[in-house]
């Protein structure tokens, strides 16, 4: 693509983004939880598996990161 091209809007947010860091939300769990899901509607910090579960995304649009 060139210099010109116009991308979506959460794709810079999504490049910029650290994934599997230990979640904020989490730490205190059994098991560690690591975050590789971004919400491109939120675009804010990535999620968990946990954060991701509780539905509070449910209808928006979610990408795993492997």
């Amino acid at each position: 693509m060139g210099v010109d091209a116009t991308y979506p809007h959460w794709v810079l947010s999504l490049i910029e983004t650290e994934f599997y860091e230990p979640c904020e939300n989490h730490r205190d769990s059994e098991k560690v939880k690591y975050c590789n899901f971004f919400c491109m509607d939120c675009t804010k910090s990535p999620l968990c598996d946990l954060c991701y579960s509780h539905n509070v995304h449910k209808g928006q649009p979610v990408v795993q990161v492997n």
